[in-house]
This record gives structure tokens, sequence and C-alpha cells, in this order.
């Protein structure tokens, strides 16, 4: 076991993840780090967890399991770095802000606290405990003030935040229950998304209700220009019991609201929907209840034998892919912009319309790529793994095609990976819109392609284009009476 920090000029884009609940009992810690697990899978994705919980902390227990020892309770975490930082406030007030000093500066303080898993040797998958669990822990917690650490470097947070996300692809925090100082840390000053984690009662589910809006009215109201997203996530549903699992889902028209409802109220508030309706996300994201989780610290997701519809290998999987998803949580419809040439001015024109009618558009990150003479095989082939995940969460894909493109021979590796994007296309069934941008013949069409109706966008101007995409990604369907409002996690 070891402790582990990549070059500083590594530099990623990772996202901050912060998973919350207002009571105990909830499973969040079980799902986080069930979630944290699949997510180091991706290739090359690192995955940093944090214990915030610090005074019940309980991570290192679930993360025992992916570890080849066993014995973690000696070993230094959270606590530790904040103590270290107390030591060196006089410099820390030196920074206004992230930067490579500031960097290299965290680097020296936080070195030795970060443990790689090894159950795993392909995966690179972190840890930082809440601290060492000693007779000392105790006092070390209770006697932390919080408050000075933030009257002497009201930026530090964020750009702790930052320096994480340079480092790590997703960082994953668990966060303290109810309402305290370092709760509000957790939710409100260091992710950009945010998992409200609750079982169907009142008392649970309004917490995490309060605590979103909290978050998100304090983001819009302060310095930090960051989005964040919510996400619910409604744990330990008892299957058994579907009357019970309806009612608490959409209501009873009495005393009971039901979580479906009042989360899309509390979107259409932060938002500023004129509707929101949540129903495709319930009706895919539920953890049940499975009793023999109820025991010990186990992880579903090493645990279980398959990941079929049942298992809840598959209900963290499903949630995975949401939470790594730029699109939207409530319905809505969205399509993909990809092809094979870079039309930079076209594709803002098509957004920004295409967004003003309600649609949510995704852009393939392949197409930034796109530069003659620049194969970059690494990037382009984590932007071909984020394609595949986001494939998932569209409705249409719009193909853009120029001859030029199409009839040259495929002996570049931008053309192999648009022939990938091609077949990943028809193997998932996507709802394919193939559009032309000169006057392309059948025969040098891509052979995949030749049976889809397309558009022909030759001669035509970017708002003529634009209402003939439109009538074909939605032929019966009225103009949509919500203006989306579209939010990029996790860009820098």
């Amino acid at each position: 076991m070891q402790s582990n920090f990549d070059n500083i000029q590594d530099f990623k884009e990772g996202q901050v993840i912060t998973f919350y609940s207002y009571k105990g009992g909830t499973g969040r810690t079980m799902a986080l780090v069930n979630i944290a697990y699949l997510l180091s899978l991706e290739p090359g994705k690192k995955v940093l967890m944090i214990d915030w919980d610090l005074e019940a902390p309980g991570l290192h227990r679930y993360a025992s399991t992916l570890f080849k020892e066993n014995n973690l309770d000696s070993k230094p975490g959270l606590i530790e770095f904040f103590l270290r930082l107390e030591k060196n406030y006089e410099k820390l007030k030196q920074f206004d802000g992230y930067n490579n000093e500031f960097d290299l500066f965290l680097e020296s303080v936080i070195n030795g606290l970060i443990l790689k898993t090894d159950i795993n040797l392909s995966s690179q998958l972190y840890l930082i405990k809440a601290g060492a669990f000693d007779s000392d822990y105790a006092d070390k917690i209770n006697n932390f003030h919080w408050q000075k650490l933030f009257q002497e470097a009201p930026l530090f947070f964020s750009s702790f935040s930052e320096y994480l996300s340079r480092h790590y692809d997703y960082i994953l925090i668990d966060s303290r229950t109810g309402l305290t100082d370092t709760s509000g840390i957790c939710t409100m000053l260091m992710p950009e998304k945010l998992v409200l984690v609750f079982t169907p009662n009142n008392q649970s589910l309004n917490g995490v209700i309060e605590i979103g809006r909290r978050a998100i009215n304090y983001r819009n109201n302060n310095f930090d220009s960051r989005a964040l997203k919510i996400f619910p996530l409604p744990s330990r549903i008892e299957m058994a019991e579907k009357e019970l699992r309806e009612t608490w889902r959409l209501g009873d028209g009495k005393g009971i609201k039901g979580f479906q409802k009042e989360f899309e109220l509390l979107i259409k508030e932060l938002y500023k929907l004129d509707e929101c309706s949540m129903t495709n996300y319930f009706n895919e994201i539920q953890i049940r209840h499975e009793s023999r989780y109820a025991y010990g610290e186990q992880l579903a997701v090493l645990d279980e034998r398959s990941a079929d519809i049942y298992s809840l290998t598959n209900s963290y999987s499903k949630f995975k892919d949401k939470l790594t998803s730029d699109a939207h949580i409530w319905d809505s419809f969205t399509i993909m912009i990809t092809g094979n040439s870079f039309e930079a001015k076209l594709f803002d024109f098509l957004e920004n319309k295409l967004e003003e009618l309600g649609i949510i558009v995704l852009r393939d990150k392949f197409l930034e790529e796109l530069k003659p003479g620049e194969d970059n095989l690494s990037s382009l082939t984590n932007n071909f793994e984020s394609f595949k995940k986001e494939l998932k969460n569209v409705d249409a894909v719009l193909v853009f095609l120029r001859e030029s493109a199409v009839t040259k021979e495929a002996a570049s590796i931008q053309n192999v990976f648009f022939d990938l994007r091609i077949k990943e296309l028809v193997n998932q069934n996507a709802h394919i819109i193939p559009v032309l941008l000169d006057d392309i013949s059948f025969e040098k069409m891509p052979v995949e392609l030749r049976h889809y109706l397309a558009i022909s966008g030759y001669k035509l101007g970017n708002e003529e284009l634009a209402q003939k995409v439109f009538d074909s990604i939605l032929p019966n369907q009225q103009k949509p009476k919500t203006k989306n409002i579209r939010f990029t996690i996790g860009k820098k």
C-alpha cells in the first residue's frame, strides 16, 4: 500500500461529487464505494474516495475490502491533513486562488495520506481516510476550528476542490449527516455534483430537500461561479411493499406528498423551469433494499456473480451512468451532434437554436479533435468511451457528413474512430439522422448510413437547416413549452 500523486503538470478536468444524507442508515457510504469501484473500472480513470464524516467515519470499513492489508485503522487521513494546514496558515494566506504554487504546497501537505487500493491492480482507486483512529482522534476532530480556516483562507475549499479535480477524474466525498460545519463544506463549498441519498420517510426526505435548496442558493449567491447539479438517490426501497412503494414515490393526496413530486418542485424552483417531470429518472434510479447487505460491509459489485436487472450492481451502474452524464436528470429530449467534419459556427448556431426550443444538445468531443495531421490516440480513445456512455442518454444522433471526408481513404486514426462511432450507433439501435453538408451521392455515403433518411443541408442557410433538423427529430411533437436550462458541469 502506498501514497500516490502524479506530476503536477499532468492536469485533468475531474469532477468533485459529494454523497450526502440527512440521517444515517440510508446506505450512503455503501453506494459511494460501489459506485467508486465501478468508475475505477473505466479505462484510464483515476478515482479518489474521501471520508469527510469525521464524527462517524465508516468509509474505510467498506473500502477495506479493496485492500490486501485489512488493518487501516492506524493510517492517517483527512483530519491530519487539516492539522498540517493549521500549522501553515500564514503560508496559506499568501494564496488567493488556485495556481501552480498552491498545487505544490498542497502536494507537500497531503503527502502520505492518499492510499491506493490494491485488490484490483488494473484500477486506479484511491482513499483518504477520516484519520488515524488512535486515542487522540476524538480530541483532534473536536478541537479543529473550521470557521477559523474559512476566515483565514476563504477561497481555500474551492481551490482545494480544483486541486483535486486536476489530479483525479472523479473525487467522491462521503459527507457528514445533518446540519453541521463539515456537512456545509461538503455540500456547498466542495462539489460540482451533489448526490442526495434518502430513504422513503419524511425526516430523511425533508432533510435532503432542504440541503439541496441551501446548497444551490448558496452557490448562486456567492463568489463561486461553478454550477452545482443535484442527483436524488432513493435508497433501501423495499420491493415487496408495492402499494407503499408507489405511495411514497407518487403521494397519496393526503399527508404523503411523494418524493418524485417533492424533487420535481425543487428542480423547478432551483433551475427556473416552467415544467419538470422526473418520471423517467425515478423509473430507472432506485436502490432496492437487499437484506443480506444489512450485515457487515460487503460490496455488491464484488459479491454478486452477475449484473442482471435485479442486482444491486445493475442499480449502481445505472446511477453511475446518470451521475457522469451531462444530460439533465429531468425528462427532456436530448440529441447528440457528431460527424466527420468539425463545423464550429454551424454547430454553435444549431445548439443555440435547438436549445431555445427546449432540446438538450450534447456535442461529441471527438469533433474537437478533427485537426489535420494531429492524431492524438489517447484523447481519441477517451472521447470514444465518453461517446458510448452518452449514447445511453440521447434520443437522436445527428451525424454531419462532408464528401471530402467521406471519400478520403481511412488511413488516419481519426477516420478509424469515426468508423467505430458509426458501428456503435448501429449496434445500439440509435435514432440516426445523417445531415449532408454538401452534394454527396448515395454511393459515397458510409455503408451503414445508406438506409437512414437523411437531411440535405446542401446550399441551405443555418436558419433553414436548423428548422429541418427540428422537424426531423420531433416530427409529431409540438414545440416544447419549456426552455432548456443548460449547464456544463465539470468543464473548466
